[in-house]
Protein backbone atom coordinates (compact mmCIF):
# COMPACT_ATOMS: atom_id res chain seq x y z
CA UNK A 1 0.00 0.00 0.00
CA UNK A 2 2.85 2.40 0.82
CA UNK A 3 4.34 1.78 -2.62
CA UNK A 4 0.99 2.65 -4.22
CA UNK A 5 0.80 5.90 -2.29
CA UNK A 6 4.36 6.79 -3.28
CA UNK A 7 3.61 5.94 -6.92
CA UNK A 8 0.48 8.13 -6.83
CA UNK A 9 2.43 11.07 -5.39
CA UNK A 10 5.27 10.72 -7.90
CA UNK A 11 2.95 10.28 -10.87
CA UNK A 12 0.86 13.26 -9.72
CA UNK A 13 3.96 15.45 -9.54
CA UNK A 14 5.04 14.28 -12.99
CA UNK A 15 1.54 14.97 -14.33
CA UNK A 16 1.70 18.58 -13.10
CA UNK A 17 5.27 19.01 -14.37
CA UNK A 18 4.36 17.65 -17.81
CA UNK A 19 1.51 20.14 -18.08
CA UNK A 20 3.90 22.87 -16.97
CA UNK A 21 6.19 22.08 -19.90
CA UNK A 22 3.49 22.99 -22.41
CA UNK A 23 2.18 26.16 -20.75
CA UNK A 24 2.76 28.52 -17.86
CA UNK A 25 0.83 27.37 -14.82
CA UNK A 26 -0.53 29.64 -12.12
CA UNK A 27 -1.21 28.45 -8.59
CA UNK A 28 -4.85 27.55 -9.28
CA UNK A 29 -3.83 25.43 -12.29
CA UNK A 30 -1.19 23.62 -10.23
CA UNK A 31 -3.72 22.94 -7.48
CA UNK A 32 -6.45 21.72 -9.84
CA UNK A 33 -4.07 19.54 -11.88
CA UNK A 34 -2.57 18.13 -8.69
CA UNK A 35 -6.03 17.41 -7.31
CA UNK A 36 -7.23 15.61 -10.44
CA UNK A 37 -3.98 13.62 -10.51
CA UNK A 38 -4.31 12.60 -6.86
CA UNK A 39 -7.99 11.70 -7.31
CA UNK A 40 -7.39 9.59 -10.39
CA UNK A 41 -4.36 7.94 -8.79
CA UNK A 42 -6.42 7.11 -5.70
CA UNK A 43 -9.20 5.71 -7.88
CA UNK A 44 -6.70 3.37 -9.54
CA UNK A 45 -5.34 2.27 -6.14
CA UNK A 46 -8.79 1.60 -4.70
CA UNK A 47 -10.52 0.06 -7.73
CA UNK A 48 -7.43 -1.48 -9.31
CA UNK A 49 -8.87 -0.42 -12.67
CA UNK A 50 -7.71 2.30 -15.03
CA UNK A 51 -10.93 3.06 -16.91
CA UNK A 52 -12.67 4.99 -14.16
CA UNK A 53 -9.61 7.23 -13.80
CA UNK A 54 -9.56 7.78 -17.56
CA UNK A 55 -13.23 8.80 -17.50
CA UNK A 56 -12.63 11.20 -14.58
CA UNK A 57 -9.71 12.77 -16.46
CA UNK A 58 -11.81 13.10 -19.62
CA UNK A 59 -14.70 14.71 -17.69
CA UNK A 60 -12.21 17.13 -16.10
CA UNK A 61 -10.84 18.07 -19.53
CA UNK A 62 -14.29 18.49 -21.11
CA UNK A 63 -15.48 20.59 -18.17
CA UNK A 64 -12.41 22.82 -18.51
CA UNK A 65 -13.03 23.31 -22.24
CA UNK A 66 -16.72 24.09 -21.72
CA UNK A 67 -15.93 26.63 -19.01
CA UNK A 68 -13.26 28.25 -21.20
CA UNK A 69 -15.70 28.49 -24.10
CA UNK A 70 -18.47 29.84 -21.91
CA UNK A 71 -16.10 32.44 -20.48
CA UNK A 72 -14.92 33.57 -23.89
CA UNK A 73 -18.46 33.70 -25.28
CA UNK A 74 -19.69 35.58 -22.25
CA UNK A 75 -17.14 38.35 -22.70
CA UNK A 76 -17.17 38.48 -26.52
CA UNK A 77 -20.25 40.65 -26.80
CA UNK A 78 -19.90 42.52 -23.51
CA UNK A 79 -19.50 46.27 -23.71
CA UNK A 80 -16.17 47.71 -22.62
CA UNK A 81 -16.17 49.57 -19.30
CA UNK A 82 -13.26 51.81 -20.27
Amino acid sequence: MLAGIAATLVSSALFVLAHGLTSTLDVSAIVSLGAVALVTGTIVLVQRRLWTAIVVHAVFNVTFVILQLAGSLGTAGAPSLS
